[in-house]
């Protein structure tokens, strides 16, 4: 039960804003950035002295937990007071009661959040990605008891923007399992919604206006199939949309608290994801932009104020992937691992054109025979009157390009009712310039085409690439509430809004992989959760790695080296081996650097730098994944007096600690 500090951290954050009478939203947007400056804080501090584990991280909660209690009781509020003071401006109009149909839809929005939430707790994690990385890394970090770097034959366990895992390794430090880490990502789904609704107030909107921006919000596909996973775009679409929230409070009233706010919201967006670079830079101009000139003056003299956080924030993972790969963000990479060449190498007027079809015709699929006309239609207009390659490799990631068809899986969904939605406001928004100059919405609305057009011109099309756009969808809702809400009768607006509810509901509650709706082909969560962590694509794999877990379990080995064996050419290509496949034999066997601590041995990449920083006790057990047909993995680890037992493809050696050197694996891990 110790994760309840850190909600106890967020609740008196929350309370500490929402006490002297701030609009409850802009107290937990308030609540959110310091909370989540706070949980990035610490599991870096904690890391100097390798006190990752669950009683040092709690002491820290308590200890923000005091600090914000002790600040509150002492008087100390002037922060607290300059976030309550009333927001000048037109969103200041005195609050009215909200329409009937805008409490229904509201209802609809509960009952999606609903289907979301409980799926979320049911379900294991089992998202592809997650499995491979997002969850694997923090396993590392757990047994490493720091965030350093680790060996590791995958480089995306290491440079990525690390703050939605860093949430969920402490979840599951605080909590004792993996059973709450998909709640991050549904937090974050909650918190773009309020976000979404404020945005829309700031821009204007009445009630009903924020309502809608909360409905269309909600109603994304990708928002709620991701939302109840273990990855982290939601995350950094929640923090997109603070940093938007608070550069538009600074355009109402300039105070520096709401400067520091904007930066630190900007830094945990990078810090999340590193699509963030791309989707930003349009937003902050042209929020920015939409101040007075004073405001607009006095955001340039304090920039320091904006840009010190985003640094201060990042700088230890800047560090990290600096000292690895000679460059902050971590990528290229010297050796070009595969599936970090997502950047366009030459941006050329022809090729971002051809990305713009490209990322519109992940939103374009249906089902059948129709779909495959679709595909045909795009490429066709690529080729011909583009003139340019569908399957351009320096354009487009990993395979030829196609649309997908109609799908409730988060990694290839789109959002094709939305974007209909969204192309029409933006033509209703910039057709009426002077209609709607007077809250800046034409500015806003330029600001998501060019973010779009600089996400299109900058990374490969990649088919799974709809959920990278989601920052973009969340950003833009508050400008679907607030031009339907001007340029619609509230009867019909309430019609689309309950249109857009009901066609979501099955993104809600069928998730592909986690579906709360027992039916086929869908994975329900019904099954044994030791099996849904495979559930994604990779259910022949849950008989072997239960087999391989209880195996390892039955030793009772406490420190097990894995070598998710691969050829040395394996790293230059796109495509990942099966033995990347890695949490769910980490979560069988209890590996969190309590129960059992976990390492990888016998890497050869530029990773194996870090092998003497992490030092491990003897393994008295060595999992090697996909080794069984491989006789030379076979002899390395005979020859060192490992004990084998094949299982399927994999092999796990155990060793006696007599046979073993003190303080080593029983082979260098190169």
């Amino acid at each position: 039960m110790l994760i309840v500090f850190p909600l106890l951290a967020f609740y008196l954050f929350f309370r500490l804003f929402a006490k002297k009478g701030s609009e409850r939203r802009v107290a937990f947007l308030t609540a959110a950035v310091l909370w989540g400056a706070s949980l990035l804080a610490i599991t870096e501090l904690l890391s100097i002295p390798r006190w990752i584990y669950p009683i040092p991280l709690a002491a820290a909660w308590a200890a923000v937990c005091i600090a914000v209690f002790l600040y509150e009781r002492v008087g100390l509020k002037n922060v607290a007071k300059a976030a309550a003071e009333p927001i000048p401006g037109p969103q200041a109009a005195p609050a009215t009661r909200l329409e009937k149909s805008s409490k229904w839809l509201l209802a609809g929005v509960g009952v999606l959040v609903l289907g979301v939430g409980i799926t979320a707790v049911a379900a294991p994690p089992a998202t592809w990605d997650a499995m491979e990385y997002h969850l694997p890394r923090g396993t590392m970090w757990m047994s490493n008891h720091s965030v350093r770097f680790f060996p590791t034959p995958d480089y995306r366990q290491l440079v990525l923007s690390p703050w939605a895992e860093y949430a969920m390794m402490q979840t599951q430090e605080l909590w004792g399992s993996d059973r709450l880490v998909n709640l991050v990502e549904f937090l974050s789904l909650l918190g773009c919604l309020l976000a979404a609704s404020y945005i829309a107030k700031l821009l204007g909107a009445g009630p009903r206006g924020q309502v809608l921006a909360a409905v269309a919000c909600a109603a994304i596909p990708q928002t709620l199939l991701e939302a109840s996973g273990p990855m982290d775009t939601c995350v950094a679409s929640f923090w997109v949309a603070a940093t938007v929230a608070f550069l538009l409070l600074w355009n109402r009233k300039p105070s520096l608290f709401f400067a520091v706010c904007t930066g630190c919201a900007a830094g945990l967006a990078v810090a999340t994801k590193g699509t963030a670079y791309v989707i930003l830079p349009f937003l902050v101009l042209a929020c920015w932009w939409m101040g007075s000139r004073e405001t607009r003056i006095r955001f340039v003299k304090l920039a320091l104020l904006f840009l010190v956080p985003i640094i201060l924030l990042n700088l230890p993972q800047y560090a990290r992937n600096y000292d690895f790969a000679h460059s902050i963000t971590g990528v290229p990479t010297p050796d070009r691992f595969g599936m970090l060449e997502v950047r366009t190498e030459k941006v050329t007027i022809k090729r971002t054109a051809a990305n713009v079809v490209r990322n519109i015709s992940l939103h374009a699929g249906l089902v059948g025979h129709v779909n495959n006309r679709i595909s045909a239609g795009f490429r066709w207009f690529i080729a011909k009157e583009l003139g340019a390659n569908p399957d351009d490799p320096k354009a487009v990631f990993d395979r030829n390009f196609e649309v997908n068809h109609y799908s409730l899986n988060e990694v290839t969904a789109g959002d094709p009712i939305l974007l209909l939605v969204l192309l029409l406001v933006l033509g209703i928004v910039l057709c009426s310039w002077k209609r709607f100059s007077v809250h800046g919405l034409p500015w806003y609305g330029l600001a998501l085409i060019f973010a779009f057009l600089l996400f299109s011109a900058l990374l490969h099309w990649q088919r799974w690439g709809a959920r990278f756009q989601l920052p973009l969808f969340i950003a833009a809702a508050p400008l679907i509430g607030a031009v339907l809400e001007s340029w619609l009768n509230g009867k019909t607006a309430a019609w689309i809004a309950a249109f857009l509810i009901l066609a979501a509901l099955p993104d809600a509650v069928a998730n592909r992989f986690r579906s709360l709706v027992p039916m086929r082909p869908l994975q329900s969560v019904y099954q044994a959760r030791r099996v849904l962590y495979f559930a994604e694509e990779h259910m022949t794999l849950a008989p072997l790695y239960i087999s391989l877990a209880d195996a390892v379990n039955q030793t009772g080995c406490k420190n097990v080296a894995i070598d998710a064996y691969t050829p040395t050419a394996m790293r230059l290509i796109k495509n990942t081996p099966q033995s990347w496949y890695q949490y769910p034999l980490f979560a069988l066997i209890h590996a969190d650097g309590v129960h059992r601590t976990v390492w990888y041995t016998d890497v050869h990449n530029l990773s194996s730098k870090y092998v003497d920083a992490n030092p491990h006790p003897a393994a008295c057990a060595v999992v090697c994944l996909q080794c069984a047909a491989v006789p030379e993995k076979m002899q390395e680890y005979e020859s060192a007096g490992g004990r084998a037992t094949v299982i399927g493809s994999d092999v796990l050696f155990q060793f006696v600690p007599a046979e073993l050197h003190a303080g080593s694996a029983p082979l260098p891990a190169r």
